[in-house]
C-alpha cells in the first residue's frame, strides 16, 4: 500500500475512533441524566443464511455499526432488512411501517437477469428506435441458436470478431468464456451470447470496464441516483484483438485474481486490476479524453435502462423499498458507452484499497439517501395512511438538504456522493408521476426520451464550452 493510502487509512481510523469517543460521551451524559443528542436507535436484520449462519457483506455490517445501528434480535422489530438474494413474495406483501426498508423491489430482478434484460431492451429499441442502440447484439441460447449461427456466419471471415458467452443467472464471472470459432461454443445451461465490442478504449494497452453504482429510492414515482465514484476493472494481460486470452478480454475480478500477472506492476495501471472511477477520470482528462462528456452519456444510458421499472414493479410492494444496482459499462474508442449487464446486489466484498475507498462511502451515503425516520411505529402507520409512502426522494418535500436545480422550482435530492439523475427537471418530475399512473407507459416514455435528448444536448454543449 502506498504512503498516500496509508495516511488516508490512518485519517479514517482517527475519524472512526473520534466518532466512537463522541458516542461514548453521549452515552455517559445520558446515564447521568443529561440531555443527549444521539440518534434514535435503529435496528438492522440480514436475511442471507449459509451453512446455518446469517451472513452479510462485512462492509455493510461495519458501516451500520459505526453509524450507531444495532442488529435486531429474533422477533424484534427492525428498520432495515438487507438481503443479497431476493425477498419472497410474502415478505413484500407484509404490512410495513414507513421507517422499515427492504433493499430490493419486487420483480426488479427482471432487468438484472441477462436474458430478461435483452428482451426488455429489444422491445424498447423496437418501440423507441436507435436511442436504445447501446446494448451489443445478443442472442439467447438455446432458443436463438440458429439466429446466432446466421449472424456468426456473416462475419466469420473477420478475425477480430469475438463473442462472449455468459450463463443467464450466474455472476462473478462464473462460466463466462470468449470464443472465435463456432466449434468452441459449449454450454450446459441457459445462456446469452453477445457480440464483442470492437475497438474498446484502452488504458496503457489494457482493456477495462466500469462498475457504475445506481440507487433507486422510489419506483412509484421513479427516483434514480447515481453514485459519483465507482470502479474501473482491467484485464491483466495486454489487449490483443486477434488473441483469445481470457485475462485480456474479461475484466471480472473473480477471473483476473487467478491471472499469473495479477500482482505484477503493469504499465500505467500498476498491480492488481482495479482503479476508482475518480482515478480513471483524472487519467483520461490528463490524456485529453473528456470524462465529463462520457459521464453525461452514461447517465442517459442509466435513465433509459431504468425507465421501465414503474411498469415492472408492483405498486403494492414498493413503498418502503430501495435498491442498489451495479451497471457494467464498457467504452469503445469513440467514447460510446455500451451496457453489458445490470447487477442486483453488486459485489460489496473488499479485496483491495480501491474497494474500500469506493464501497465504504457507497454504503454510508446510501443510509443518508434513504434517510430513516425515527418515528414510532403507530405514528408512522398514521402518517403512511395520511400521506404518500415516505422516502428520501419521494417528492417536493424531500428534506432540507435538497439542492436547487433551477429557477422553475424543481429540486434535486442529493446525499453525499449520490446525485439524482431522474427526475432532472420539472418536466421529468411531472412525467415521473405520469409514468406512475399510466396504463400504457409508451407515450410517457417517449416524452422522457425527448426531455433526455434535450438535457444531453445542452449538457454536452455546456461542457464543451467550458461552463
Amino acid at each position: 500500500m502506498s504512503s498516500l493510502h496509508a495516511l488516508k487509512r490512518e485519517k479514517e481510523n482517527e475519524n472512526i475512533h473520534g466518532n466512537r469517543t463522541q458516542a461514548s460521551s453521549g452515552m455517559r451524559a445520558q446515564d447521568q441524566g443529561q440531555p443527549s443528542s444521539s440518534k434514535p436507535k435503529l435496528l438492522y436484520r440480514f436475511g442471507d443464511v449459509k451453512d446455518g449462519q446469517v451472513c452479510a457483506p462485512a462492509i455493510v455490517r461495519r458501516v451500520l455499526e459505526e453509524e450507531g445501528w444495532k442488529e435486531a434480535r429474533e422477533g424484534q422489530r427492525w428498520n432495515l432488512f438487507w438481503k443479497s438474494g431476493r425477498f419472497g413474495v410474502g415478505e413484500y406483501d407484509r404490512d410495513r411501517a414507513c421507517d422499515q426498508r427492504l433493499n430490493h423491489f419486487a420483480k426488479s430482478g427482471q432487468i438484472c437477469t441477462k436474458d430478461s434484460l435483452v428482451r426488455i431492451m429489444r422491445r424498447n429499441k423496437a418501440t423507441h428506435g436507435k436511442v436504445y442502440d447501446f446494448v451489443p447484439e445478443t442472442f439467447l441460447l438455446p432458443n436463438e441458436y440458429n439466429k446466432f449461427v446466421k449472424a456468426y456466419t456473416e462475419t466469420r471471415d473477420d478475425d477480430r470478431e469475438l463473442w462472449i458467452c455468459k450463463p443467464t443467472d450466474l455472476s462473478r464471472g462464473q462460466k463466462i468464456f470468449v470464443m472465435r470459432d463456432l466449434r468452441e461454443l459449449v454450454y450446459d445451461c441457459s445462456s446469452v451470447i453477445q457480440r464483442y465490442v470492437k475497438n474498446p478504449l484502452l488504458v496503457g494497452g489494457y482493456k477495462f470496464d466500469l462498475r457504475i453504482y445506481v440507487l433507486v429510492t422510489s419506483v412509484h414515482p421513479l427516483r434514480v441516483h447515481l453514485f459519483e465514484d465507482g470502479l474501473c476493472r482491467f484485464g491483466t494481460v495486454p489487449y490483443e484483438a486477434h488473441h483469445s486470452n481470457v485475462y485480456a478480454h474479461l475484466t471480472n475480478f473473480a477471473i483476473n485474481k487467478n491471472s499469473p500477472t495479477y500482482d505484477t506492476c503493469k504499465e500505467v495501471i500498476g498491480p492488481h486490476n482495479k482503479w476508482t472511477l475518480r482515478r480513471l477520470g483524472e487519467y483520461l482528462r490528463s490524456s485529453g479524453v473528456p470524462m465529463e462528456e462520457v459521464m453525461i452519456k452514461v447517465k442517459a444510458l442509466v435513465v433509459l435502462s431504468l425507465i421501465n421499472l414503474p411498469a415492472i414493479v408492483p405498486k403494492s410492494s414498493s413503498p418502503t423499498c430501495f435498491e442498489l444496482f451495479g451497471f457494467d459499462v464498457i467504452l469503445d474508442e469513440k467514447l460510446k458507452p455500451w451496457l453489458l449487464e445490470v447487477n442486483t446486489s453488486p459485489a460489496l466484498g473488499v479485496d483491495c484499497f480501491e474497494d474500500e475507498d469506493v464501497k465504504e462511502p457507497l454504503i454510508r451515503d446510501l443510509l443518508s439517501a434513504i434517510e430513516f425516520s425515527g418515528l414510532e411505529h403507530k405514528e408512522c402507520g398514521r402518517e403512511r395512511r395520511r400521506k404518500r409512502p415516505w422516502s428520501r426522494g419521494a417528492g417536493a418535500e424531500a428534506g432540507a438538504r435538497m439542492a436547487s436545480a433551477g429557477a422553475d422550482g424543481f429540486r434535486l435530492s442529493d446525499a453525499g456522493k449520490y446525485r439524482q439523475i431522474f427526475p432532472f427537471n420539472q418536466n421529468t418530475e411531472d412525467l415521473a408521476r405520469e409514468l406512475d399512473l399510466a396504463r400504457d407507459p409508451v407515450p410517457a416514455v417517449r416524452k422522457v426520451i425527448s426531455e433526455l435528448r434535450q438535457w444531453k444536448k445542452e449538457a454536452l454543449r455546456d461542457v464543451r464550452q467550458g461552463r
